[in-house]
């Protein structure tokens, strides 16, 4: 299976060592909390990563992951002083323009959903390309495969119909 393989490559020693600062400094920067405490929550999450490995598809993402949840139940545990309110509303949450995470994980979702449309039968992913990689309009379309815009609707909705039963599992 290839989710395993992944993982079997993910040496978990090797792999300490090399992203352990950057996830320090993540959190650190982030979340502005101490060195210390950003230290604390990587470790528990690659404590976590040892516990959970077989079921993890992405050991990468899941420490990303791990880290902004550690911090964030850190920060709502903390004692609060006066000026400093935590609730799930904050700047302290992660943009998604800037965190590795979601940037990896948008960046395996179009492998994967550039894929799905690759494994599709021909005449819906020639239509499929077209009009969403392509940005070509319907009628555009129609004239350059020589069809109706009837019959180039009907097979844009076959086609997403295919890749919405290929993809399902990216929902759950």
């Amino acid at each position: 299976m290839k989710l395993s393989s992944e993982l079997e490559q993910f040496d978990i020693k090797e792999e300490y060592k090399e992203y352990f600062a950057g996830l320090v400094h993540f959190a650190r920067r982030k979340y502005r909390i101490g060195e210390a405490k950003a230290e604390d929550c990587v470790q528990s999450a690659f404590l976590r990563l040892l516990t959970e490995g077989e079921t993890v598809i992405s050991p990468l993402h899941f420490l990303y992951k791990c880290v902004c949840n550690n911090v964030l139940d850190y920060l709502k545990s903390a004692p609060k002083n006066k000026n400093q309110t935590i609730d799930d509303n904050t700047e302290l949450v992660v943009s998604d323009d800037n965190c590795p995470f979601l940037k990896l994980k948008k960046e395996e979702e179009r492998k994967t959903v550039r894929k799905a449309v690759d494994d599709l039968p021909k005449i819906y992913k020639e239509v499929i390309e077209l009009r969403y990689y392509g940005e070509l309009k319907n009628k555009k379309i129609a004239e350059m495969l020589d069809i109706t815009e009837e019959a180039l609707e009907s097979r844009l909705r076959r086609g997403k119909a295919l890749l919405k039963t290929a993809l399902s599992f990216l929902r759950e």
